[in-house]
This record gives C-alpha cells, sequence and structure tokens, in this order.
C-alpha cells in the first residue's frame, strides 16, 4: 500500500510540474461528463523542494488539478526507476479520496508500500477512465531520494590506546571520537551521554554530560581519572534514529607508575666524601641498584617502563649517560649498574602503557619514592687499592718484583714496608690489608716448607720480614671500604749466608807450611818474588746465593797499613770502578761470582794481604789475612819437546826439583828425568818413581839436562814456559851463590844478571885469571832446543848468553864460579 501511495504523489507530482499532458480515457466506457480524448490539466510538486531525500513514508506533494481531470474519473501515477527524461517503467497507482475542489492543497501523501529498494527517481502520469484501459505515460518529469534506513554511529579512541580485556583505557590527552554514518540522506545529529559508577556500582548519568552535535563527527577528552560508560546515537537527515550504543566502557588512566622501592646491592657505603657532600652512597660498578614500581590504583593501565639517565664527571672528564630502559621483572623490579668510576648524578622516571610520566627532573627531590621519578647522588669507585712497597735493608736485584721472573734478594734483617692507597677520582679509602707466605726449598735443599702471615686485617701502613732462608712466595691483599680487592704476589729469595773466600798464590812462591829448610820467619805465609800474581775470588754460598757484590782488601807494608788509596793506584793495586772503603780501611772492587781479582806485589818487602767478601745482601764474609815476603824476580825458561839444557839464575824460592818442575805438569807437560854434573859425576832426578833418584834440588850455577815431553802444535815443539822466582842476593845473614868448579868439563847456569843478555866473557868474569886477565876457560857450549834442528853451539867471549840457559864449559885449571859484576873481556 505504501508504495502504491508512494507511486501516486509521485505521478502527480509528475503531472503537477507541466512536463506530463493531462490526457482523459475511457476505461470503463465513455466519460461520464467529459468529452473524449478530452485532456484535462493536473500538475504536482514536492512541497518542500529544498530536500534532497526524503523518508518515503511521508513524501509532501501538493497536487492541482482543473476542473475536468477531476470530473468522474480517477487520477493515476506510474512509478519508474530510469531517472526524470526517461519513459516511466513502473506500475499503475491511483490517486484516492479526490473531490471536486480545484487547486486544493493537500495533505501528505503516504506511500502505500516499501519503496526503500527504489533508486529513488520516480514519474507521474495522470490519467483518464473513458478508454477502458490504461494507456502509455509519458516521459518521467519529477524526481527525489527515498530514506528509510537507519543511520550508523561508531565510537573511536586516539592514539595511545591501551585495550586491556577489549576495554580501552585513556588518559585525559588522548581524544575519544563519535562518527555518524548514513551514506543515503546523511548524519543530522549526533547524541552521546557520560555514565560513572555510584557507590553501589550502578552507572548514572553525570550531571550535565548529555551532548549533541550536528555534523557527522565529533571529538570530546575526559577530564578525570575514573570508569566511564560512553551512550551514544544519531539522526540522519530524513528523521531515521538508530538505537543508542550504551555499553561502551571506557577506563580513564592519568597517574605515572610510581617508585615504591629502591635497593642499593653490595658493595655499597653510604654517604660521601668532602669534596662532593651530596651524594647517598659509595658503589662499584658491580653494585646493582635496584628500583621496584607500581602502577597506582584505581585504574592501572600497566605496561610500566622506567627510564634512567646520569650525568658523570670527575676531575678530568665528564659525560652524560642517554636515557636507558630497565628491564622489568614479574616484581617490576629492574636494576642497572654504573659504567664508570665518577661522581654520578641519577634521574629515573617512569611512564606506563599510556604515556603517563611524572618526568619533570627539575622538580626531583633526593631519594623520594611514592612518586613517579627519582633522583640521587652516587660515587662510583671500582678501583682497587694500590698496593705500594719499599725495601729497607739490604736487598738485590728487581726489588720489590713486578714482572714474572723476576728476582728480589733480601736478608732476614730487610724490611718490607707495605702502604696502600685508594686512587681516584673518588677513593672510598678505609683500606684494610692482610699477608701470607709459603717458603719453598730449593731443589736438592734439605729444608723444612713453613709459612706465616698477619693473622687478620692491618691497617696500613705495615712491615714484613722473613726469620728464614728460603724461597719466600708472599702473597699481600687489600681492600677498600667497598670491598675493592687487590691482590699482590711477590717471590722473595732470603740469603742470610756470606760468601766465601778463594785465594790463588801464583807460581812462582814458597809456601811457608812446607818449610823444611828454615827459611821463613815467624808469621810468613808465603815468600814470593815480584810479579807473582796472587788471585783472590768469592762465591755465594747455597742454599741461595743472591752474588757477589763486591771483593774489598788491604795491603799492610812493612806492618804499616797503605790507608792512602793513592798507595793503591802508584803499585797498580787498583781495579776499575773500585773505591776506597773508609769503615773497613780496604779497597774495595765491584765483581760477580767468582770473578777473579789479581794483584802483583811490585816492592821487595813484607806485606800483609786481607781481603773479604761481601754479597748483594750485604752478608760479609770473614776476614782472609795472609803475610807475603816478597824478593826477587821471576824469569820464565822455554820447555821444549825432548832434551833441553837450562839453569835457574838465583836461588830458588823452593828449590825442591820436584816442586819446581810441578808447576809444567799442572799445566799439562811431563818431565821424564832431569840430569846435572858436577865433579861427583852425574845426579839424576826421575819422575818415576820406580827409576833410581839422586837429585833433589835446582840450585844456581847449575845446568839441567831436562827432558820433557808433551803434546804441541807448535813448529819449534816449545812445551810451555817454566817460571822461577827467587832473588840471587838476601837481605840479612845469607851467602851469595858460589860454586867450585873442577879442571874440565862442567855443566854450569849463568847467574842472574839486570840484563837478560849478557856476553860470555861478561858473566864468565869470576873465570879470569885476576893477575893476567885471561880467561880460565877454553871451552863454551850452548844447546839450541828447537825441536827437530836442535844443535850445540860454540861461544865466543863476546857472544850473548841468557837467563835460564845452561853451558858446558872446559875449565883449564880448578876455579870459584860466582856472580860477576865486572866485565873483564879479554878480547875486547
Amino acid at each position: 500500500m505504501k508504495k502504491t501511495a508512494l507511486l501516486f504523489m509521485l505521478g502527480i507530482l509528475l503531472f503537477a510540474s507541466g512536463l506530463v499532458s493531462a490526457v482523459t480515457h475511457d476505461i470503463d466506457g465513455e466519460p461520464d461528463t467529459c468529452w473524449e480524448d478530452q485532456i484535462c490539466t493536473c500538475t504536482a510538486d514536492v512541497s518542500e523542494p529544498s530536500e534532497e531525500w526524503y523518508n518515503p513514508e511521508l513524501v509532501p506533494i501538493e497536487w492541482d488539478y482543473d476542473y475536468c481531470s477531476i470530473l468522474d474519473q480517477e487520477v493515476y501515477y506510474r512509478t519508474s526507476t530510469n531517472g526524470v527524461g526517461e519513459e516511466c517503467n513502473g506500475g499503475y497507482y491511483s490517486i484516492e479520496e479526490l473531490d471536486n475542489s480545484v487547486d486544493r492543497e493537500h495533505d501528505w501523501l503516504n506511500a502505500d508500500e516499501d519503496v526503500s529498494d527504489l533508486d529513488g527517481i520516480y514519474c507521474a502520469c495522470i490519467y483518464g477512465e473513458q478508454t477502458g484501459s490504461l494507456p502509455g505515460v509519458l516521459d518521467c518529469s519529477l524526481g527525489f531520494m527515498f530514506d528509510d534506513n537507519e543511520p550508523n554511529s561508531e565510537i573511536f579512541f586516539g592514539d595511545g590506546t591501551i585495550y586491556l580485556d577489549d576495554d580501552p583505557y585513556i588518559n585525559t590527552e588522548i581524544p575519544v571520537t563519535v562518527t555518524c554514518e548514513d551514506d543515503e540522506s546523511g548524519p543530522d545529529t549526533i547524541y552521546y551521554n557520560i555514565y560513572t559508577e555510584d557507590e553501589d556500582g550502578e552507572w548514572e548519568l553525570v550531571p550535565g554530560h548529555e551532548f549533541s552535535y550536528e555534523g557527522y563527527e565529533v571529538t570530546f577528552y575526559f577530564h578525570e581519572q575514573s570508569r566511564h560508560m560512553v551512550e551514544y546515537w544519531c539522526v540522519d537527515e530524513t528523521g531515521n534514529e538508530e538505537s543508542p550504543h550504551n555499553e561502551q566502557i571506557v577506563f580513564v588512566d592519568t597517574q605515572a607508575p610510581v617508585f615504591i622501592d629502591k635497593t642499593v646491592g653490595e658493595p655499597n657505603v653510604p654517604g660521601c666524601d668532602e669534596e662532593w657532600q651530596s651524594c647517598d652512597w659509595y658503589v662499584t660498578q658491580d653494585t646493582e641498584i635496584c628500583l621496584t614500581v607500581e602502577d597506582p590504583e584505581p585504574h592501572p593501565v600497566g605496561g610500566v617502563k622506567v627510564w634512567c639517565e646520569y650525568s658523570w664527571w670527575n676531575e678530568t672528564t665528564q659525560g652524560r649517560q642517554e636515557p636507558f630502559q630497565l628491564e622489568l621483572d614479574e616484581t617490576n623490579t629492574g636494576c642497572f649498574q654504573y659504567g664508570q668510576d665518577s661522581y654520578h648524578e641519577l634521574y629515573c622516571w617512569t611512564e606506563d602503557a599510556l604515556g603517563n610520566t611524572d618526568y619533570d627532573e627539575q622538580e626531583c627531590t633526593n631519594g623520594e619514592l611514592n612518586t613517579g621519578q627519582l633522583c640521587e647522588a652516587d660515587i662510583v669507585d671500582t678501583q682497587p687499592p694500590v698496593i705500594e712497597k719499599t725495601i729497607t735493608g739490604p736487598w738485590f736485584g728487581n726489588c720489590p718484583p713486578e714482572n714474572e721472573g723476576d728476582e728480589c734478594y733480601v736478608d732476614t734483617e730487610t724490611r718490607i714496608m707495605v702502604d696502600a692507597v685508594d686512587p681516584g677520582p673518588h677513593p672510598v679509602n678505609d683500606v684494610l690489608c692482610s699477608y701470607e707466605y709459603q717458603t719453598r726449598c730449593a731443589e736438592g735443599d734439605d729444608c723444612e716448607e713453613t709459612s706465616g702471615g698477619s693473622n687478620g686485617l692491618l691497617e696500613v701502613p705495615f712491615e714484613i720480614s722473613f726469620p728464614e732462608e728460603s724461597f719466600h712466595d708472599l702473597w699481600i691483599t687489600c681492600w677498600d671500604a667497598l670491598g675493592n680487592e687487590v691482590t699482590d704476589f711477590e717471590s722473595f729469595i732470603v740469603d742470610k749466608t756470606a760468601p766465601a773466600l778463594n785465594k790463588t798464590v801464583g807460581t812462582p812462591n814458597f809456601n811457608c807450611e812446607n818449610d823444611l829448610f828454615g827459611k821463613c820467619e815467624e808469621g810468613w805465609d808465603y815468600i814470593i818474588p815480584m810479579d807473582t800474581p796472587i788471585t783472590m775470588s768469592c762465591e755465594d754460598q747455597e742454599p741461595h746465593p743472591s752474588g757477589v757484590k763486591e771483593l774489598c782488601y788491604s795491603v799492610t807494608l812493612d806492618g804499616v797499613l797503605q790507608d792512602n788509596p793513592y798507595q793503591y793506584w802508584y803499585y797498580n793495586y787498583n781495579w776499575e770502578g773500585s773505591y776506597w772503603n773508609e769503615e773497613t780501611d780496604s779497597w774495595c772492587v765491584p765483581v760477580d761470582d767468582k770473578q777473579e781479582i789479581n794483584i802483583e806485589f811490585k816492592e821487595t818487602s813484607e806485606h800483609q794481604l786481607d781481603f773479604y767478601c761481601v754479597d748483594n745482601v750485604d752478608k760479609q764474609s770473614t776476614t782472609d789475612s795472609e803475610t807475603f815476603k816478597v824478593e826477587g824476580e821471576v824469569v820464565e825458561i822455554p820447555i821444549y819437546k825432548k832434551w833441553n839444557l837450562i839453569s835457574v839464575p838465583f836461588d830458588l824460592l823452593n828449590e825442591d826439583v820436584e816442586d819446581v818442575f810441578s808447576q809444567l805438569e799442572e799445566d799439562g807437560t811431563h818431565i821424564t828425568e832431569v840430569w846435572t854434573y858436577d865433579e861427583d859425576g852425574w845426579h839424576v832426578y826421575h819422575s818415576n818413581i820406580s827409576l833410581p833418584s839422586d837429585l833433589e834440588t835446582i840450585e844456581p850455577g847449575y845446568g839441567y839436562w831436562v827432558h820433557a815431553d808433551c803434546e804441541t802444535n807448535d813448529e819449534d815443539e816449545l812445551c810451555d814456559d817454566l817460571e822461577v822466582g827467587g832473588a840471587l842476593l838476601s837481605a840479612g845473614p845469607e851467602v851469595p851463590p858460589t860454586r867450585e868448579l873442577q879442571a874440565g868439563w862442567n855443566l854450569i847456569g849463568r847467574y842472574y844478571s839486570v840484563e837478560e843478555e849478557q856476553e860470555a866473557g861478561c858473566a864468565l868474569s869470576s873465570l879470569v885469571d885476576t893477575s893476567m886477565g885471561f880467561p880460565r876457560w877454553s871451552s863454551l857450549w850452548r844447546y839450541n832446543a828447537a825441536g827437530i834442528n836442535d844443535w850445540f853451539e860454540g861461544l865466543n867471549s863476546w857472544d850473548w848468553t841468557y837467563h835460564g840457559e845452561g853451558y858446558w864449559v872446559e875449565m883449564d885449571v880448578e876455579d870459584l864460579y860466582s856472580p860477576a859484576t865486572t866485565c873483564q873481556n879479554f878480547w875486547d
């Protein structure tokens, strides 16, 4: 019915618009009154032409008919979906209850059927009943759109909204938007109401919170924290109104999370130093600072975050740590550690999932909880104490040891002074230390390993000493008040054994312990010629030798101590780097272990030589003291392989034949036999004790045949030099050497002279007829031992003779052979 009425109205409108001509038709026969084919006029129009969309239940149409058109006729209209200007294609509908009043304005026309599925374009056509049928209609003449659908409203929450169990959580800065959507006539008015819960949990309308807004969208904000319900709906332009939406619950959370607890882990020390008096804690880079937060009631959205940043500086550097987020556990607790040693100003703040925060660094109160921000100042000290050691008393080596392999020797009197300083930039101080040591025995050392230590904590400074001689492994551990720990490990070697002395008196020498002939006076230890080397050395002793530092000696000349250092220089007793020790009146020479120091006495006198050694930890040895009678000189006599004809030019310090040649034996030259000849015939010494020997001494003035055996690469087959020492003349009741020569052949040796070379006539000047000046010898022969080319050589008075050579001389008469000081050479 609605559709029929509506179509009828449209038809009337189209007709009234003048676009459709009024024509009468005979439907049930001839017209009652009007003439056949009489065209009657009829017009129709919308009473509110400004409207674009219309509710299909009430379309305002005005009709206007002429007399003919309403007389005994029905007026029909026809709907169309073809649009204005096109042929009507809908059904036929009649307009009822017409009367004969001309130009009457009718009320709203009620459509008799639903036309909401039509396109909204209609035509109105007028027909008569004269033709008995409904003829075709003219083109569509009037168009308008129907809207009988309800609009649709929705609510939206702005960016940052959090949904928990499908309920939105917002704050006062997040917008709430209600929109109205109508695809036909369009939105007209949006309505929304705000409800809150009363004490019984029932929803009640907030007074003054009923809102309407003309348009398709409205945005608003909540200004208080609460649980709200929003009721909203809208109406379109044709008056269609939707049912209210009243189930939207909104949680408004405006509170930032708050810090409820702060713990400063170990290690920590409360308080500050004098320079930084505003700080809260001393901590280390290992100290965890933990913050616990909660999102407070009544409507916590959760999603809590904690951000921190800090500034730091010390004497030389400064910086700022960019904000960082703490990782929170299930209890909303997060921890962090400082990353550098310095003074730190810390600022932390909270934020929930909605971005609620109390961030305002300028308004932060130090250490205050139950707010959304926290600030404090801390000093970070992760530096352990620095152990400083100094050594007093004797020491040697790399002391105190610093690197692996360093050796440090000390004595039991040595003191290791230990101090420890807590370093900057912000020391917490209050350093305490302890130490322990363990002894180690050297390989092969029969000792007992022991241990010791401080037996508790010590304030610094303190000292350490070792009571036993051994290897000592020492551990020193120090802590500051934060427990920053450092352990210093070092090994010390304790040496309390003094060096041993070693002295060698070179050859030639006469040891007075073996004096069988009464040569030595009381108190003498040796008789030596000038230039006999005396070798002194020291060796530091096991088990833990630190080595020899210096050898010190002094010389007493005829009972007078030579305390003038110049004397040592004058007599060449000095050594490079040596110095005069005034405390011990000795000449000290820096030496290494076993390094030999040689001195040779340069004057004929009685010498007392004292020497001692000091090791590197100042352990002094005993003093070796011996007295040397120095007289005569040293002559070197070459000894060749096989036979040699030699002599000694003076009284020897030790004339024992075996002792004379013992030096050669030690050096690898074997003397198999020694022969001499005098008025009694031949005398021999055999080194082989199984062979007979009757030669016991070597004396000046005699010649000796010496047979030597050695390994030599010398082309002259030189084995070695025989060193002999002695004096031709001696002070006191000593007779110079003299020898009786027999007529005939004699085996002699040349006596000592200042010059090594001397003409034969001068050397044998004592064998001259003093009245006539003629020599009493007629033949003089030498033996040149030169390896495979040995030969005898006859000598004249002017030929040279040498120390250490032996000669065959033929005497015309007996005579006394003695050292000569005159030179009466007959042939000169």
